[in-house]
């Protein structure tokens, strides 16, 4: 399936009818606070969230790029050291709003990519990062925890 047409159509849709207080096969999150941490990982690759520090070592940046590129997936429990070791607590109690507004960021990041298709933007695990190593970290990125949900 074509990662653009996932991002922009399915994964919300799969959290549509989800009980947002559902936990998942592994980690702490609920579904709910993994719709806010995806919408978070949505405002970096669009630009809103502005990274500064990549904080991977330069000589790992194209490895991990590679990974991006590849069909392996995270791992469970995959830690993100930029992450408090409990999940954030719910900022906006309306878990639908919550799912708006990722589609919102998601949009988003395509118009921003198509306005400058030359654009990178930092990632601070993965470095600089252009419209396809966006799409498919970001697609890795949820199809993990759609999995995590039993979602997928």
């Amino acid at each position: 399936m074509d990662k653009e047409i996932f991002l922009r159509t399915i994964f919300v849709d799969k959290l549509r009818n989800v009980d947002p207080n559902s936990l998942g096969l592994w980690g702490k999150m609920n579904v709910h606070q993994m719709a806010e941490h995806m919408v978070l990982a949505f405002k970096t690759a669009n630009g809103k969230i502005k990274v500064e520090e990549i904080i991977t070592p330069p000589e790992k940046i194209q490895r991990s790029q590679e990974f991006i590129l590849s069909d392996i997936p995270f791992k469970e429990n995959t830690k993100n050291v930029l992450l408090p070791a409990e999940p954030f607590p719910i900022r906006n109690a309306n878990y639908q709003e919550v799912l708006d507004k990722l589609e919102a960021e998601i949009a988003e990041m395509f118009r921003v990519y198509d306005e400058k298709p030359d654009l990178k933007l930092r990632n601070p695990i993965f470095g600089d990062l252009d419209r396809n190593l966006q799409i498919h970290l970001l697609h890795k990125h949820a199809t993990h925890h759609l999995k995590q949900f039993g979602l997928l």
